[in-house]
Parts: C-alpha cells; structure tokens; sequence
C-alpha cells in the first residue's frame, strides 16, 4: 500500500500536480549510490493564471506555472496574455515560440536602477585610469540590464533612456565615454582648469 504523504494532493489553484521520480546512479567507494531526486512540473489551468498572477506573495509559482503551461500545451499564448493584461507582469516568447519568460516590471525596474546606481558609483574616479576598466564594466552591466529590461517592456512603460544615463555620469568631469573607452572631452581644459 502507497504511503499517502508521498502522493502530492492537487492544488485548487494550480490544476494538476505531476510528480517526476528520476534515479540518479553514482559510486561510492566501490559501490553503487543511489540517489534520488524529485522533480515537480506545474501544469496550471489558464483560468487559474488570472488569479495567481494578482498575488505577489506569489511571484515564482506564477513564472513556474506560465512556464509550465506554455511548454506542456496546458495553455495558449492568448490565454497567458489576458492573464498578465492590466498587471505588471511582462514575458517574452523563447525558444522559437515554445516556451516563456515571464518577469515583473517591478523586479525589472529594480535590476535596472541599481545597475544605474553601481555605475554612477564610479563617478569620483573618472579620470584616473586605473579605474577606467572598472567604470567601462559597470557601464556595460548597466546597459545589459537596460536591454534586458526593453526586451519585456511595452510603449507604455518608462524605462528611462541609458543613453542620457551616461551622459550624466559623464556631466562635468572633462570626460567622455565613445562606446569602446574612456577619453578626454572637448571640456576636459575647461574642467581640469577651473
């Protein structure tokens, strides 16, 4: 007879609860370790979709379950988008349209502006050259998140521009930054002098 705590009991809100049993094999010292490993998939009604996307208590069930849905066939696309319409979740199509991304703009917004704060951070330093590679990494830590970010955003979201990013980093100092380096300005005399 089945232990019944090992069976998972279906979540309302979920739809099914799938449970993967997977046997790992390694060695021990001679002999044979078996390891096994659990592996959950989420297959969410899209119906479901709706109300887990408005609780973020909830943020990575959500992702888990659009995930799950799209790569399983539980769910079309147009049942994800009216489940995200109105809230502040974004995703991108991967994989040649068989799987998701989802992220929420908050979380988005947050990546992007503190790459924007660690890059400004490097503000006092600008000039000495010892520091230029550092300056040129977190310059382009923020523009991999900028970028990031545009992948989910919609017209209607205000990201900011990096471009004008950089030029306020950039304001005042005598420097400038072409896209490859750092080099002096057309104001580099006019700052350095006073």
């Amino acid at each position: 007879m089945r232990d019944a705590r090992r069976i998972p009991r279906p979540s309302l809100l979920l739809g099914t609860r799938i449970q993967v049993t997977i046997f790992i094999f390694g060695r021990l010292q001679g002999g044979i370790l078996l390891l096994e490993t659990r592996v959950t998939t989420l297959a969410c009604h899209p119906s479901s979709l709706r109300e887990l996307s408005l609780n973020l208590e909830r943020r990575e069930e959500f992702v888990e379950a659009c995930q799950s849905a799209v790569a399983s066939g539980v769910a079309a696309l147009h049942e994800i988008v009216a489940a995200i319409r109105g809230t502040r979740w974004r995703f991108i199509l991967t994989n040649s349209g068989q799987a998701i991304e989802v992220q929420h703009k908050d979380d988005l917004y947050a990546t992007y502006w503190e790459a924007v704060a660690q890059m400004k951070s490097c503000r006092h330093v600008i000039g000495q050259d010892e520091y230029d590679q550092e300056i040129i990494d977190r310059i382009r830590d923020c523009e991999t998140a900028h970028q990031r970010a545009r992948l989910f955003m919609t017209a209607d979201d205000n990201l900011g521009h990096f471009e004008h990013e950089i030029f306020d980093l950039f304001d005042g100092t005598g420097y400038v930054f072409d896209g490859h380096g750092i080099s002096p300005g057309d104001d580099y005399d006019q700052v350095r002098n006073g």
